[in-house]
């Protein structure tokens, strides 16, 4: 368990590695630059982190600690579920925006969009939801991946905006978008 003094020295090395990425490329950012807007020492800095990679790495790591909190609601069930779950993530995001918007707009982690829909319980949920349908399993994954990318690329634009939907609204549309049209996937004919 950590104490007080590393949660304390980890936050504000944490805030200033996302001041600092508002204005600069991580590349061109030196621990140095870290540690003085942190106001914090290099030696404490290599105490936890061995770059400034690792640093982002564990800001990464909160944002996927947090939604998979947010993905633990188990008091309804099908899409009313599925509803809350969603809600809670794009709320999160909303109330996280400067560093949501950073990690996603930047190339700071190309892997960034991958790793935040490989969360386990985000594929489980959609695994659940899927497995009702007269699905095969590479159709699943198929659908699993056109979400992904699409919902990524959703949230993305929706974070972006000034005057955004409410969490509710996005996470309607989202859900008409995506389960309305498989609902009836095998009785399409082209």
């Amino acid at each position: 368990m950590e104490n007080q003094r590393t949660r304390l020295s980890k936050r504000l090395l944490k805030e200033s590695l996302i001041e600092l990425l508002k204005n600069k490329d991580i590349l061109k950012l030196s621990i140095r630059e870290i540690c003085e807007t942190a106001e914090i020492n290099r030696t404490t800095f290599y105490k936890y982190y061995g770059s400034q990679f690792d640093l982002l790495k564990d800001i990464e790591n909160d944002i996927f600690e947090q939604i998979g909190k947010k993905l633990e609601l188990t008091d309804d069930k099908g899409n009313s579920l599925l509803r809350k779950r969603l809600v809670n993530i794009l709320i999160y995001f909303q109330d996280n925006l400067e560093i949501c918007r950073i990690l996603l707009n930047t190339n700071i982690d190309e892997e960034f969009p991958e790793k935040l829909f490989k969360i386990p319980a985000i594929r489980s949920n959609l695994n659940k939801h899927l497995a009702n349908g007269n699905l095969t399993k590479d159709e699943v994954e198929y659908i699993i991946e056109f979400i992904i990318k699409g919902g990524f690329s959703i949230v993305k634009k929706w974070l972006n905006k000034e005057k955004r939907e409410s969490p509710q609204e996005l996470s309607d549309f989202i859900i008409q978008l995506v389960f309305k049209p498989i609902s009836k996937f095998k009785q399409l004919k082209f």
